[in-house]
């Protein structure tokens, strides 16, 4: 089995000066080798024990991805101490929610965050140091870490599989966070599952776009990358235009993103080649058309290359997780020559349970679970789907310091109650419906998952973002609705078009969700839509808060009556979020 606290003495010798960690922005060719890597987390490491940190202890990162994360990632291993790591997105309440909870003794941060570093510390803080990771910091209230100096010989350490590693602080789309115990043994399984899986080589270039604080990313886009010898490049920006400018430059060749992303990319290509006038659009229906019978990915990648070198011309294979991923998207990539791989998982299982494999893709599933790991389904009698139970090395220790929820949450058994909705096929695949906690139950007793309906939404040219829910059922779901609502944001090039006007704003976003609408069950079909003023309300991970959408939808319903409150003017884009109803008997189940 791989080790994370041995591969980078091996891998400083092998690979040297090859680039492990490079920071990605235009212009800017500043990197961390493999042999300075090692370096840089002996030193490090060596002052974070001069300065008292011992075994069991936690210690903080809070910074945007970027090379020195890494560093400071295996710095705090290699010292002993846990890692907490914060997501830079969360609030500064947030942040000290996570302070007091994890008690952490020091705190890497990068100096974005310089003027919450003395308020962390304050109020009783755990905080004893505060290290800051840029080069290019030359302040006096905290050491940078590029000037810290130790000849501490670090000890030589093989941690057990069940001792801690990470605590992952998740934040619920439902509810409060809370922090999620990952051990050695959790990542270690990690990183071989993957190494079974994805054919990445020493010789990839991989952009890292995600959160290092999510485990998605570390795992995936970190920890396994390093053990194979690959460059990894850190962007800066998520702005698509700004992402293929970078991917052309540094010749990307793998990703890992969420289905959101991948969604975008795929539109923007559709609209490029919609505005180069018929020819190219004819060009391109009828190559679709014919790369879904050619077998040959080499062939498949010819016949698209002007495609292709948008994406710097190497990117042959991206993995998305985190979210459902529309089949659509999943075969456009696939029909292109781009391998687009989805998995599943969750924080709580660091993160992969199953995921589909290159050559191998089963269209709308989510793979087969990764070898070790066991999934059934807790269904009622005679029905197939029902909640996704799993087991293995995957799963977490446990919630820090939340006993009682993780007894109801992992069983005497060890089976994990994952609160996710699915089933299997005949062959082990595994297919996501929705969450559990989702589900909308109609009055006549019709069920309906709202993700499912977001999915068909998302199609719309007219539409950034979607959030399917019932208004007349509060979030505990005791009660009963007779109607299925859309809460959307329009695309920008849309309000562009409209010319803020709402009235075209309306029709046009009412006339095509009516179409897509058409392709499902009539009691699926939304029968309001309404306009959110602005970007729905998100976790870090981009997941929409369906719970604050449902006390903004419910607060509206009680002040429906005062017109001035349910309309929104277009091209007000401020964060206070506003309405517009659009009723459309088209739209109506029946």
């Amino acid at each position: 089995m791989t080790d994370i606290m041995s591969l980078l003495e091996a891998h400083a010798e092998r690979f040297g000066d090859k680039p492990a960690l490079c920071n990605g922005p235009t212009g800017n060719t500043e990197s961390i080798s493999y042999r300075q890597l090692w370096h840089d987390v002996q030193r490090l490491a060596g002052h974070l024990m001069d300065q008292g940190v011992v075994p069991g202890d936690r210690v903080a990162i809070l910074s945007e991805s970027r090379a020195e994360w890494g560093v400071c990632f295996f710095a705090i291993l290699h010292a002993g101490a846990i890692v907490v790591p914060m997501d830079a997105k969360m609030s500064q309440t947030e942040f000290e929610s996570i302070i007091r909870d994890s008690s952490p003794k020091a705190l890497f941060i990068s100096k974005d965050f310089l003027d919450i570093a003395a308020p962390l510390r304050s109020n009783d803080s755990s905080i004893e140091h505060v290290f800051v990771m840029d080069k290019d910091y030359h302040g006096n209230d905290f050491p940078s870490i590029h000037q810290i100096q130790s000849t501490t010989p670090l000890p030589d350490r093989t941690p057990e599989p069940d001792e801690l590693a990470v605590i992952f602080y998740t934040s619920g789309t439902m509810g409060s966070s809370k922090g999620v115990m990952i051990t050695f043994g959790n990542l270690n399984f990690q990183m071989d599952s993957l190494g079974d899986i994805v054919a990445f080589t020493h010789k990839d270039r991989f952009l890292s776009i995600l959160p290092l604080s999510h485990v998605l990313e570390l795992t995936g886009g970190l920890l396994y990358l390093l053990s194979l010898g690959t460059t990894i490049i850190y962007a800066r920006t998520i702005l698509p235009q700004e992402l293929l400018k970078l991917m052309q430059e540094r010749k990307v060749t793998a990703m890992v993103a969420v289905p959101m992303f991948f969604q975008v990319l795929k539109n923007k290509i559709e609209s490029e080649m919609r505005s180069k006038g018929k020819l190219a659009q004819v060009w391109f229906d009828t190559s679709i058309k014919l790369a879904q019978s050619i077998q040959s990915e080499k062939i498949r990648r010819l016949m698209f290359v002007p495609i292709l070198r948008k994406f710097g011309g190497k990117l042959r294979i991206i993995l998305s997780g985190g979210a459902p991923l529309d089949p659509q998207v999943e075969q456009f990539f696939n029909l292109i020559g781009i391998n687009l791989l989805q998995g599943y998982g969750l924080t709580e299982t660091s993160p992969t349970i199953s995921v589909n494999v290159p050559h191998a893709q089963r269209g709308g599933s989510v793979g087969k679970p990764l070898k070790g790991v066991e999934v059934r389904i807790d269904a009622k009698d005679g029905e197939l789907e029902g909640e996704i139970l799993t087991r293995g090395p995957h799963v977490m220790k446990g919630y820090y310091k939340l006993d009682n929820l993780t007894k109801t949450t992992v069983d005497e058994e060890g089976w994990l109650r994952t609160g996710d909705l699915g089933h299997l096929d005949e062959d082990g695949y595994l297919y996501i419906t929705g969450r559990a906690k989702n589900l909308i139950v109609l009055s006549n007793g019709l069920k309906v998952q709202p993700e499912e309906v977001e999915e068909v939404l998302l199609r719309a040219s007219t539409i950034q973002e979607v959030c399917v829910c019932a208004p007349a059922q509060n979030t505990a779901r005791a009660q009963r609705t007779s109607e299925i609502c859309a809460v959307v944001t329009p695309t920008e090039s849309l309000l562009e078009l409209a010319e803020f006007n709402l009235e075209k704003l309306r029709l046009a976003v009412e006339t095509e969700i009516a179409q897509l609408a058409q392709s499902l069950a009539p009691h699926k079909r939304p029968k309001r839509v309404l306009i959110y003023d602005g970007e729905l309300p998100k976790t870090t991970t981009k997941k929409v808060k369906r719970l604050i959408i449902h006390e903004w939808l419910d607060n509206g319903e009680t002040n429906k009556n005062n017109s001035d409150a349910t309309e929104a003017v277009a091209g007000d884009r401020e964060p206070a979020p506003a309405k517009t109803q659009t009723t459309n008997p088209d739209l109506a189940d029946g």
